[in-house]
């Protein structure tokens, strides 16, 4: 397999990561935030509750390769906390869109995309970091993820993901991930930044052979647009049965002056 990309997969609804050695989501027991392996998104077809018509983005500067990974946080940005590249930043890991089918129910695709920290388009470009603090249990982990967007791909990521947590409670991402659910969506109280910004909260369901051992993850997310980027904050706290875990506010803050 070529490790240099993970392949993420949009047919009537659908997203598929294939990628070998991303060390995110619930197979890699870091605590990362999920990586679904299977995602939805409905090409040219927005949640019904979502706005057909996005802010206009088409002045904003879209960014570089460069120029996204030098917006993307490291280890002096943040002292105490360690900072590991997943995707970009040297590791050669991109995303590629192609096409798969959709989550059950299909209306929840743009939150089963966001698993991955993407909308349904192709990305100019992505970098993910995850970002820990050891020694420091009252931290959550988290993952930040920027992806720069052409034009108004960034605003329609935005738009459709309000519409999905209008209509979506819970979803079943399409195979492999069998078994796999999210439930208990909770959209929350969207902070004033950036130029569009959702807060929200899904359980991550991960089946064992054993019921009593089954894993439920809290995770919160909180997605900003700024012009033409997308940046996917999202922490959770290890552990079977987690509490909910609130974004670091020294973490958001960090990133979202370093991008702009």
């Amino acid at each position: 397999m070529d490790m240099g990309k993970k392949t993420l997969r949009i047919a009537a609804a659908g997203c598929v990561l294939a990628l070998a050695a991303v060390g995110c989501g619930h197979e890699s027991g870091t605590g990362a935030a999920p990586s679904a392996k299977a995602q939805t998104a409905q090409p040219g077809t927005p949640s019904a509750s979502a706005s057909t018509s996005a802010a206009p983005v088409s002045a904003s500067k879209v960014l570089s390769e460069g120029q996204l990974e030098q917006a993307g946080l490291t280890g002096s940005d943040l002292p105490g906390f360690q900072v590991a590249p997943l995707v970009g930043d040297g590791s050669d890991q991109q995303p590629t869109v192609v096409a798969q089918r959709p989550p059950s129910p299909a209306q929840c695709a743009p939150l089963n995309n966001m698993t991955e920290y993407l909308g349904r388009f192709q990305p100019v470009w992505q970098v993910v970091k995850a970002i820990a603090a050891p020694g420091k249990n009252n931290i959550p982990s988290t993952t930040v993820a920027l992806a720069s967007y052409k034009a108004q791909d960034a605003a329609t990521v935005m738009t459709e993901l309000h519409g999905a947590l209008a209509d979506c409670t819970r979803f079943a991402p399409p195979q492999p991930s069998e078994g796999l659910t999210f439930t208990h969506i909770q959209k929350l109280s969207a902070p004033a930044m950036g130029d569009d910004a959702i807060s929200y909260r899904m359980t991550q369901n991960t089946p064992t052979d054993n019921v009593a051992s089954a894993l439920s993850v809290v995770y919160s997310y909180l997605v900003v647009r700024t012009g033409t980027t997308v940046t996917t904050f999202v922490s959770n706290y290890t552990g079977a049965n987690s509490k909910p875990a609130d974004v670091p506010q020294e973490i958001i803050d960090t990133q979202l002056k370093k991008l702009t």
